[in-house]
């Protein structure tokens, strides 16, 4: 170790100015290399995750034999940088237990795909937008913009929900009808209120159903299929439109009722309250 730390002290500026250049060049060609395999992947395989794990593992690689040929040209002995690493190496080892772990768990996701880069999740108590999947982390974009880091050995474990896979998706909205309302006539309403919106697909068909008896009314559910891409803005508008349809109707959404029951105070009672 002090006969490294030697060396690298007696360089001259001439040898220290072509282990830059080299260290410079190669590390720009490792960059372009990866950059070039990783192209290849993505056409290989059409998936942007593999494009950018890939162009990071070659870069990285590539980079770590770069600096091992600067410290060969500016004549370190390699024998006893590799004599030093692997000191090096038991001693980070127990540090960098939680790095692997997410190095392989970010692997194992490469493999499996949950999801893509671009699509919506929901990952416990976060929901967002997937803008990188690299080999420590993912890194997710909150739908109020706020940026959220996910260690991949995190993911491995937890329930992924993803937001887009599929093209379309069920909308449930739950409703209530008052309890003095047809509730035939209140299910017709709903159900073409619903059907009358362009976005909801004929297959499969729209329901309207009675789902239980509520504290102040029928509770309806509504369920309709949505493409996915318009999913959020559906529910909204698929809500006026119900709501509308219904005062149309003179069908009353109901609100919370309580009924209250006075005691009548008997003579002998209002005597000792005096």
């Amino acid at each position: 170790m002090d006969n490294l730390l030697d060396r690298i002290q007696n360089l001259n500026y001439e040898t220290f100015a072509i282990g830059l250049l080299v260290l410079a060049i190669g590390m720009i060609l490792s960059k372009i290399i990866a950059k070039v395999v990783s192209k290849i992947a993505l056409k290989s395989s059409n998936d942007i995750h593999v494009q950018l794990v890939t162009q990071k593992i070659i870069f990285w690689s590539l980079g770590f034999g770069v600096i091992l040929m600067t410290l060969d040209t500016v004549g370190v002995n390699l024998t006893a940088v590799v004599a030093t690493a692997g000191f090096l190496t038991v001693a980070i080892g127990f540090a960098a237990q939680t790095a692997f772990s997410n190095i392989i768990s970010g692997i194992f996701l490469l493999f499996d795909k949950p999801f893509v880069i671009g699509e919506g999740v929901q990952i416990g108590q976060v929901s967002g937008v997937v803008t990188s999947l690299d080999l420590l982390s993912t890194k997710i974009r909150r739908w109020d913009n706020v940026y959220i880091r996910i260690p991949n050995s995190t993911l491995l474990t937890e329930t992924i929900q993803n937001l887009n896979r599929h093209n379309i998706r069920r909308i449930d909205i739950p409703i209530g009808i008052a309890f003095k309302e047809d509730i035939k006539t209140a299910r017709k309403v709903i159900f073409e209120a619903v059907k009358s919106y362009p976005n909801v697909l004929e297959e499969p068909e729209p329901t309207v159903y009675v789902d239980a008896f509520g504290e102040s009314g029928f509770n309806f559910i509504i369920r309709a299929w949505i493409p996915t891409n318009v999913f959020l803005q559906a529910k909204s508008e698929i809500i006026e439109i119900v709501k509308m349809r219904l005062d149309e109707a003179n069908i009353e959404i109901p609100f919370p009722h309580r009924t209250l029951f006075l005691k009548e105070t008997g003579k002998q009672d209002l005597n000792l309250k005096n």
